[in-house]
């Protein structure tokens, strides 16, 4: 830890708000999960500590209930620029930035769940794309987004075959 945030750390800074899309093994999308998250550094303490609230909307099958556990996560982050880890409790791994892009691999106790999460902010710095792979024991989900800075979100589109996919609304 040091007293001043990473560069990675900086390009996150503040609240991002999502609806993810999720999908099972086989394709079929399986619900949506609205997401606000934050990832804040505090200079006093030289701490990073990122905060999500999820509340999950139209799941069904085996692996909603697994995503129910809990609407509230939050863990301490060592940040750096070469690494950033994990300190739980809700999360508990590591990633790795590269530019604006940053890959990661952690373990939710909450969910029994490991996870491979890529981010990447896009040059406009009000725009996160993410994929979400989850792995619990035998059972897989993925779980696509886009997240913004912006708070207007459109509800999603009507299905079209097994993909169903958010609008956000740009407010620029």
């Amino acid at each position: 830890m040091s007293g001043q945030p990473s560069n990675w750390q900086k390009t996150i800074e503040g609240e991002w708000y999502g609806f993810p899309s999720i999908f099972d093994a086989e394709g079929n999308h399986i619900g949506y999960n609205k997401v606000s998250r934050a990832s804040v550094f505090d200079p006093e303490t030289g701490r990073t500590t990122y905060v999500m609230d999820t509340r999950l909307q139209d799941a069904v099958g085996p692996l909603a209930a697994r995503f129910e556990v809990s609407d509230t996560f939050a863990f301490g982050v060592i940040d750096s620029d070469r690494d950033r880890i994990y300190l739980g409790p809700d999360f508990i791994g590591a990633g790795h930035p590269y530019g604006m892009l940053v890959d990661a691999h952690y373990y939710s106790p909450l969910w029994t769940a490991d996870l491979r999460t890529m981010v990447h902010i896009l040059p406009d710095m009000q725009t996160q794309c993410t994929r979400h792979s989850f792995t619990m024991g035998l059972r897989f989900a993925l779980s696509l987004t886009v997240y913004t800075r912006l708070l207007t979100i459109i509800p999603p589109m009507p299905k079209l075959g097994h993909v169903s996919m958010p609008f956000v609304r740009w407010n620029g």
